[in-house]
């Protein structure tokens, strides 16, 4: 399921696989279709998260697995970056979480937490696109800086440690939860 027409037309010629153009609720699939569902950068784009949760679990089989992974309102890099952080990304980004308001927002959905974890993988993205924007600061036209960029690659190298130091200031939240019997 792609929203973006241009997307969804590459998302079906590079996969060979059927992909419906439009939202979730719209592609009307039936209930308890399919085993798992993935949410990677989605919720943070939607004005009903609520919504669009109750739909994935309206699909979802018993006991079938919902990954949601979103930008974390907690990092590191928002603490350091504030406004000029990426993962804010306005005005695209419509709803920012942390931790414990994506575990509150799936559990009212009625999901079950099956793991929750936060990840530094897109840190050295996350960190160069803060720093542009934090240089930018509403200019148009800012240029790629070569500090920014090899500052972003240290960061990436210490990724590990920073994640040691701070292991819940992850810049991604990955989320995994499951629609079971106990909760239909």
């Amino acid at each position: 399921v792609e929203n973006d027409p241009v997307s969804a037309n590459i998302a079906q010629k590079e996969s060979n696989a059927e992909v419906y153009e439009g939202d979730l609720q719209c592609a009307k699939f039936e209930s308890e279709y399919f085993d798992a569902i993935s949410l990677q950068h989605l919720i943070e784009h939607v004005y009903n998260p609520h919504e669009l949760l109750l739909e994935c679990k309206r699909i979802l089989k018993c006991d079938g697995k919902l990954v949601v992974v979103t930008p974390n309102t907690e990092s590191l890099g928002h603490s350091y970056f504030k406004k000029h952080w990426r993962g804010l990304e306005p005005p695209r980004h419509i709803n920012c979480f942390s931790p414990d308001s994506l575990t509150n927002t799936l559990i009212s959905a009625g999901f079950e937490i099956v793991e929750l974890r936060v990840e530094n993988s897109s840190l050295k993205n996350i960190w160069y696109a803060s720093r542009l924007i934090q240089s930018a600061d509403g200019a148009i036209g800012i240029t790629n800086n070569k500090i920014f960029y090899f500052e972003s690659k240290l960061f990436h190298l210490l990724a590990p440690f920073i994640g040691m130091l701070f292991p819940n200031q992850g810049e991604e939240i990955v989320l995994t939860v499951t629609k079971n019997s106990a909760n239909l």
